[in-house]
């Protein structure tokens, strides 16, 4: 007996200085992913393959911006908020407020790649943008103000005079030109276009069509088989500038 509890301390005593001869290994820890500053920058790219610009600005989790089709000089407000590992999500806004569309992405080293889609998570295309030096501002058309629009504008002989409650949809006007050979006036409602960045009247008796083009610095008639109006050697089309 004496043999055997011998030989069992001595066993016992093995596996013991074996535990403390293989120490655990020591804990790694993980690398820290860098926090993301808060910033305003531009990022310049593509939806699909639509070039565009936004312009973005972080707070804390919290991403407000705009961005802009530049060919278009369309913009569109957005917001959305980025998490610590720049996982992002960003809402786009209509003029009216509505969600038209949806950013989900991934910010790192002054990148933003992901997919855009509908707010009901349909037409999914890809986005890639850049941090950029380029500004948003130089593709932005010039915001009108369509109650301002009311007023009289001349060019030469030419007389245009806009009255009404623009926010119904549509304006009335009157057109005058008056020469030695030629004169002539109409007056009608023209309807504004979804854009809101021209209205159109259409004759349903003679078939005469004027755009009424809607600029900063005045208003672009063009017109179209509207020689009843004023005969043959004049018509309304110019740019009319308001006094």
């Amino acid at each position: 007996m004496k043999t055997t509890a011998h030989a069992l301390i001595i066993f016992l005593g093995i596996i013991i200085l074996g535990a403390c001869s293989n120490p655990e290994p020591p804990k790694t820890e993980l690398p820290q992913t860098p926090e993301i500053q808060d910033f305003t920058e531009s990022f310049d790219g593509t939806i699909s393959s639509y070039p565009v610009i936004m312009t973005l600005s972080k707070k804390g989790n919290e991403l407000t911006g705009t961005y802009t089709y530049k060919k278009k000089g369309l913009t569109f407000s957005v917001n959305g908020e980025i998490d610590s590992l720049g996982n992002l999500m960003i809402n786009e806004f209509s003029d009216k407020g509505s969600i038209t569309g949806v950013f989900k992405g991934q910010y790192s080293e002054d990148r933003i790649i992901g997919n855009w889609q509908r707010p009901d998570g349909s037409g999914i295309i890809p986005f890639s943008l850049v941090k950029s030096a380029l500004n948003e501002a130089d593709f932005m058309k010039p915001q009108l103000d369509l109650t301002k629009l009311a007023g009289n504008y001349f060019i030469g002989s030419k007389s245009l005079m806009i009255r009404g409650n623009v926010s119904d949809g549509f304006i009335r006007f009157e057109l005058s030109v008056g020469t030695e050979n030629c004169m002539g006036d109409l007056t009608g409602i023209a309807n504004i276009t979804q854009s809101g960045e021209s209205a159109i009247y259409q004759s349903s008796e003679d078939g005469c069509i004027i755009t009424f083009s809607f600029k900063p610095e005045g208003i672009v008639v063009e017109e179209m088989a509207c020689d009843y109006w004023h005969g043959m050697t004049c018509n309304f089309n110019g740019k009319y500038k308001k006094r």
